[in-house]
């Protein structure tokens, strides 16, 4: 991948590649930081000559830490620096959180000049934030993911004739899970975080047999550690049932962060979120709500929303907005906001947008600033003011004007494509019209040719099974 030199440290350091470890765990792959673009592809012969530190000290992650503290920018973490170029807040941590870590954990000068200077020295993780990517089984198709993420979208492009998720064998899977365990064992105790997604992890059997895993394996020390578990909440009542009981038993151990992911209501949601069914999520959301009031004794429960802000959910945001602090008042739990836009596809990106579309996002920012105080202690994610910060850099990154003319030509024959579907396009979005219109318009010559490959479409393959 190529590289971009020259920088400050300052400038390119980033505490998600020290202690943000992400296992794939079904597929057999490792990666640092849920933005980069590179997943190391772990072989037997990597779990033999490396080891367990395969998953958070390998060779290529120490370099790419070596590198940050070089001012080098990979390109693999583009995602943040091209949000960043464009004026809109990234992931990226603040120099003084890296510091606080590197000081606190890895015995590293509180000064950066100082820390940089000895930069060798401070390579390794060893006091990591884990995130276990279960599977891909999912019953949503989103309009912004791909097959790593939905077994739907692999069934799709295995229809196609692609490959588009790596399948390791029977044996690598199995040594990869029980050098993963061992690596664990080893870092139980400093382990304070760990966040589970999928896939979806409530349609997953592999989702309970981790639980019970870590369960298993979590240290007797009296500390109380933190979970997370992202799920799209579109769960029927048979699993939505299976999992609170899941999480009972996760509260003896665990305060534990529920982010549900969700980003537009009623026939937009659905729309960007094939396969989900609005009142049924915003009815499992209510009711988690509800269920965090009623422990009185072990782990707290937190619950929050992970929005993918995109091209299509922009229009309903200020409507989301609404509903979600509408929850939060009647039922009197305050609910935290989890940061995301979609920066891959770029075709999907709100910042593909024409400038009138920024209005959507300031106007949302406004009516959270008019009607939600923040008089609630947050414990775990954003507050509310901080998310009308993050809405408004999206709008101003919309107004700066940073339309991509190849994502553009993608974005128009997925229009085309799903406006030979029947109309549901402008029939659920009619206020983006306009905005098609002149997509295909100044596309024309493009669209043709990329039709073929956006028919990925949305509007389509509506079952699911495990």
């Amino acid at each position: 991948m190529n590289q971009r030199t020259g920088f400050l440290p300052s400038q390119c350091v980033c505490l998600h590649r020290w202690n943000y470890v992400i296992v794939k765990y079904s597929l057999a792959q490792v990666r640092t930081c849920c933005r980069v673009y590179s997943i190391e592809d772990v072989s037997l012969e990597d779990l033999q000559n490396i080891g367990p530190d395969i998953f958070s000290n390998s060779p290529n992650m120490r370099q790419k830490r070596l590198n940050m503290m070089s001012g080098v920018r990979d390109a693999d973490c583009d995602p943040c620096w091209n949000l960043e170029d464009a004026g809109v807040m990234s992931r990226r941590t603040s120099n003084d959180k890296f510091l606080s870590y590197m000081s606190r954990y890895q015995g590293a000068p509180s000064s950066l000049d100082e820390l940089v200077a000895r930069k060798e020295e401070f390579t390794r993780c060893d006091f990591p934030f884990l995130e276990i990517q279960i599977d891909n089984h999912c019953d949503l198709k989103c309009l912004y993911c791909w097959p790593e993420y939905s077994l739907r979208w692999q069934n799709h492009f295995t229809k196609m004739g692609v490959q588009s998720v790596r399948e390791p064998s029977v044996e690598l899977t199995k040594e990869f899970q029980k050098t993963f365990w061992e690596w664990y064992s080893q870092h139980a105790d400093r382990i304070n975080s760990i966040n589970i997604i999928g896939g979806e992890p409530l349609v997953s059997s592999e989702f309970y047999q981790v639980v019970d895993r870590i369960l298993r394996e979590i240290p007797n020390d009296g500390v109380r550690r933190w979970m997370s578990i992202s799920t799209n909440l579109n769960a029927t009542p048979e699993r939505y049932s299976r999992f609170l009981n899941t999480l009972r038993r996760l509260l003896e151990k665990f305060n534990v962060s529920i982010e549900a992911s969700c980003e537009a209501t009623g026939a937009r949601g659905e729309f960007i979120r094939n396969g989900l069914v609005w009142e049924r999520f915003a009815k499992n959301f209510e009711s988690l709500c509800q269920f965090s009031k009623s422990i009185i004794s072990g782990g707290r429960v937190h619950v929050g929303l992970h929005l993918t802000h995109n091209l299509l959910s922009l229009s309903d945001i200020k409507n989301f907005m609404i509903w979600a602090h509408r929850v939060e008042r009647e039922i009197r739990a305050p609910i935290h906001l989890q940061e995301n836009m979609v920066v891959v596809p770029k075709e999907f990106s709100p910042l593909m947008l024409t400038p009138d579309f920024a209005d959507f996002s300031f106007s949302a920012a406004e009516y959270i600033r008019k009607n939600h105080t923040d008089q609630v202690e947050y414990t775990y994610g954003a507050n509310w003011t901080k998310y009308a910060e993050f809405l408004e850099s999206i709008g101003t990154g919309i107004l700066a004007g940073h339309q991509d003319s190849e994502a553009l030509k993608k974005l128009s024959g997925w229009i085309l494509s799903e406006k030979k579907k029947g109309g549901d396009l402008e029939r659920v979005f009619p206020e983006y019209r306009e905005f098609f219109r002149s997509v295909l318009e100044s596309n024309a010559e493009g669209a043709a040719a990329s039709a073929s490959f956006a028919g990925v479409g949305v509007g389509e393959d509506k079952t699911f099974s495990v």
